[in-house]
């Protein structure tokens, strides 16, 4: 689309005339016929009076004109050249923006990949204990698979006393493992 496609659309679109819209924003006919031929392209002032009278905004009017052959006779107008180069500035702005986050992240990636292939966070080496039950000072610690082994033969040939330490041993037994990410000794 041109600039006088544009403005005639406009033009038509809000139901005015030629003279109309031109006694409106302060020009004479004739002027407007070119700019609708695109034979001229206004100044800063009548662009700025042409959308005063349409109520729109720089950004809304330029928003239909593709990129290219347009861009380039668009920008022979001072405002319309300002509006373009800070939205490159701006597209530049946010392209950085989008770099820098990005390699942060790969960044922050591979920093976090070699960690966890090195093990340094997350260690895969477990300390198993493991607790047969309660052995007191004294005793060695096979008591409770070899406690008998370790009884006189008076006392193997008491029945009671026997049948006391056989309960004394079932009750001490309290078998538990845990596994532990460090060494606990």
């Amino acid at each position: 689309m041109t600039l006088g496609r544009k403005l005639k659309s406009l033009r038509t679109e809000h139901e005015l005339s030629q003279p109309e819209l031109a006694d409106k924003i302060g020009i004479e006919q004739s002027y407007l016929s070119k700019l609708e031929n695109d034979k001229s392209l206004p100044s800063n002032e009548v662009l700025r009076k042409i959308l005063d009278a349409f109520h729109l905004s720089l950004s809304t009017f330029l928003k239909d004109f593709e990129l290219g052959k347009e861009h380039g006779v668009l920008r022979q107008i001072p405002i319309v050249d300002e509006y373009f180069s800070e939205q490159e500035t701006v597209r530049f702005a946010q392209q950085r923006v989008y770099l820098i986050t990005s390699s942060l992240i790969i960044v922050l990636a591979v920093t976090l990949f070699y960690m966890g292939y090195s093990k340094q966070v997350f260690s895969e080496t477990q300390f198993q204990y493991e607790s047969q039950g309660v052995i007191f000072e004294g005793e060695p610690d096979v008591i409770f698979s070899r406690w008998m082994a370790l009884l006189s033969p008076d006392e193997l040939a008491d029945r009671t006393f026997m049948a006391n330490k056989k309960l004394e041993i079932a009750l001490r037994v309290d078998e538990q493992m845990i596994s532990l990410f460090e060494y606990a000794g």
